[in-house]
């Protein structure tokens, strides 16, 4: 379950990270996990920019010319999860608190000791 949440959290940032400049991508072969509607096992995710423009089997759903293709095989995406949760607002700021479970004074973890020991 911890990968399949991994790689949706990836994909949304690989979108996410490369959304603002109009580019037309084409996500293909993923397991797709919609909000609405059945799992798709071979699915299609056509993005513009920021903007899902198609989400479908592979079967039924056409890649448009142009559009740079990325395979996803072996992955799964799950559109329009958002990830609400966060600590950006507590005192140590940006998630720092919650690397080993509870807050911490500034200084006392660091974000790269947290990933060591594998806490984050």
């Amino acid at each position: 379950m911890k990968a399949i949440l991994v790689t949706a959290i990836l994909s949304a940032v690989a979108i996410g990270a490369q959304a603002e400049d109009g580019t037309l991508r084409a996500f293909v072969g993923a397991r797709v996990i919609p909000i609405a509607g059945p799992e798709l096992a071979d699915g299609v995710l056509v993005v513009r920019g920021s903007t899902l423009e198609a989400v479908g089997p592979r079967s039924a759903t056409a890649v448009p010319p142009g559009a740079e293709i990325v395979d996803l095989a072996g992955r799964v995406v799950m559109p329009g999860l958002v990830d609400t949760h966060s600590h950006i607002g507590s005192p140590a700021g940006g998630d720092q608190g919650s690397l080993r479970g509870g807050w911490s004074p500034p200084g006392r973890v660091s974000h790269r000791s947290g990933l060591a020991l594998g806490d984050a």
